[in-house]
């Protein structure tokens, strides 16, 4: 990693300010991925200028790249949502930097417990990349078994929950078999291939352990033999949570020994909460209960508190909201006649327009407000104007469960067009 960083100094010279751009980002990826965050981030202070000589947008996209990647190594996760949201939910963005980002917020959701937007995220990001590389699909591929095994085998009991034994049972088979299929079709890309290989070691039955040990030591042997730090922390933290889960408690401590700093310091750790966790599941092996429940009880206030303010400063991102839910297939779209159901897509793309109106609708498929009044009732059994209430009222109360803070009801109602306007006509 070094070398390559020597190697970017050296051949940047005649490079346009989008190269540039892109190399610097490469280079500071390289310095967080060693584990060096100080030169990683000023490093990225400096890519500001090169991004002003690309276009005032470029600033806001590339930035909010930057940002996130950053806040995700330092396990700030509601900080990288918001710094990945600022491109991910900016249409106007290149397809290419919209997936990148998709792929990150996928990543800081995943790691606040919201695996289901998470996959969500990742699922749209793919039908975003259709026009790209196949090598962009199969990226987001391999991250989509990731977090699923990672979700399978929580890091964090707080933020992920516990899924069903019949569910791990069921999913675990095909979860292996396609974290297997990710690391052949990406071999040529070592360092996630070698991911791809960790994570389907983590998912082994316990039946599989000893097995499943010499995997998970390797993987991070190979992390450690290129100094990739920045890599290295995350994964003993996920390798003890597996080893305690299957009662190898030898593996588990000595992974968490090599992490944690003295135990009255542990609270400021930036990966506080996982390593109370496996802390107090080492005291209470060794019979030491009363320390046991004291860090339990402090990760779980820890957890709670986190998950709070975390899910509070979630964005609100009108934009994807609106991409992913035209992406669901809509029943009732389907039901009506082809010409109307232009018409359906016509007035989801504009539910946040408070000047939308069944005259507005008729006209853009040509025909009277009457016959569309007809056809949705005979079909949908609802007319046009009943259909864009209902559709609003899903969307506001989606907005306001995601709970952003210091949002009023009011202000989410009229982003989604129930402002004071004319009613719709029935």
């Amino acid at each position: 990693m070094r070398e390559a960083i020597r190697m970017a100094s050296r051949e940047n010279q005649g490079l346009s300010p989008m190269h540039k751009a892109l190399l610097g980002q490469v280079v500071a990826r390289a310095w967080l991925a060693m584990g060096d965050e100080e030169q990683g981030d000023d490093l990225l202070r400096k890519q500001l200028r090169m991004y002003e000589a690309i276009s005032r947008p470029a600033v806001r996209w590339l930035s909010g790249l930057d940002h996130g990647v950053l806040f995700l190594q330092l396990n700030h996760m509601a900080r990288a949502a918001q710094s990945f949201a600022v491109p991910a939910d900016d249409v106007s963005a290149p397809p290419l930097l919209r997936v990148e980002a998709l792929a990150g917020l996928a990543r800081a959701l995943h790691g606040m417990g919201e695996n289901e937007r998470a996959q969500r995220l990742l699922q749209h990001a793919v039908m975003l990349a259709g026009g790209l590389p196949p090598r962009v699909a199969q990226v987001l591929d391999a991250m989509r078994v990731e977090l699923r095994v990672l979700a399978s085998v929580p890091v964090s009991r707080a933020l992920h929950g516990v899924r069903s034994v019949t569910r791990d049972v069921v999913d675990r088979a095909q979860l292996l078999e396609s974290a297997q299929d990710s690391a052949l079709s990406l071999r040529d890309i070592p360092l996630a291939a070698e991911r791809m290989r960790f994570v389907r070691a983590l998912l082994r039955p316990g039946a599989c352990l000893a097995a499943s040990a010499g995997d998970i030591l390797g993987s991070l042997a190979w992390l450690k033999a290129r100094r990739l730090s920045g890599y290295d922390a995350v994964a003993k933290i996920e390798a003890a949570q597996v080893f305690m889960r299957h009662e190898d408690h030898h593996h588990a401590a000595e992974l968490t020994g090599l992490l944690t700093v003295p135990e009255d310091q542990v609270h400021r750790h930036r990966h506080a909460l996982e390593l109370l966790l496996c802390l107090s599941h080492l005291h209470a092996v060794r019979g030491r209960h009363a320390d046991a429940l004291r860090l339990y009880r402090d990760h779980a206030e820890m957890g709670m508190i986190r998950l709070r303010r975390d899910l509070a400063r979630l964005p609100y991102m009108h934009n994807l909201d609106r991409e992913i839910t035209a992406d669901s297939l809509d029943a009732a779209q389907l039901r009506l006649p082809p010409k109307y159901r232009k018409a359906y897509a016509f007035m989801l793309d504009n539910l946040s327009d408070q000047s939308l109106s069944i005259k507005r609708v008729a006209s853009h498929v040509d025909v009277t407000e009457r016959a569309l009044q007809m056809a949705f009732r005979t079909y949908l059994g609802m007319t046009p104007a009943e259909l864009i209430r209902h559709r609003r009222k899903e969307r506001i109360e989606a907005a306001l469960q995601a709970g952003t803070a210091g949002v009023r009801a009011t202000e989410v109602a009229a982003r989604w067009g129930m402002g004071v306007h004319r009613p719709l006509e029935a």
